[in-house]
């Protein structure tokens, strides 16, 4: 779960629930609605933080995926041999959604994908492609497609990893 995901879940008590239990104590004991617009605003000082908070961390995600693009085989291919532009980085979930590569053929694979130039990560993996540098606030990590193909030279998994 990313960040800003549970910031969100966990907003509407950090906001609602004072408010909710304002509203139960003005009704019970009838203060003025001064008492009321305080804590409405002293609530409103409380979640700033939280939502400015949201609103940096939740910026990285939309970005990234305003920046996503059709997978495209030809391109693909043509980015493996540089690391300068991670466009296979935002290839990448649109090609997991466009295709079933479990259960591929690992001829079908290098049709479609190309072969890989030899890495050092994922040893356990046969096919390993650098996507780029890892999705989120803080990237620290590149991303990876490592592919596994099985005795019977189909593709029995494909996962996105991180190193």
């Amino acid at each position: 779960m990313k960040t800003w995901e549970y910031l969100l879940g966990i907003a509407p008590f950090v906001t609602i629930v004072p408010l909710v239990f304002a509203i139960r104590r003005y009704r019970r004991k009838r203060t003025g609605w001064n008492t009321l617009l305080v804590l409405a605003a002293t609530l409103l000082v409380v979640a700033s933080p939280f939502l400015i908070l949201f609103s940096v961390l939740a910026a990285g995600d939309i970005k990234e995926h305003r920046q996503r693009v059709t997978f495209d085989s030809s391109v693909w291919k043509a980015s493996l041999s540089t690391q300068d532009d991670p466009i296979r980085l935002r290839m990448v979930d649109d090609l997991l959604r466009r295709y079933q590569l479990r259960g591929m053929r690992e001829e079908e694979l290098v049709a479609l994908l190309g072969k890989p130039p030899q890495t050092d990560y994922f040893s356990d993996y046969q096919f390993v492609y650098w996507l780029g540098p890892e999705r989120g606030f803080i990237s620290i990590d590149s991303e990876w497609l490592a592919v596994r193909i099985g005795s019977d030279q189909r593709v029995t998994d494909a996962r996105i990893v991180r190193d």
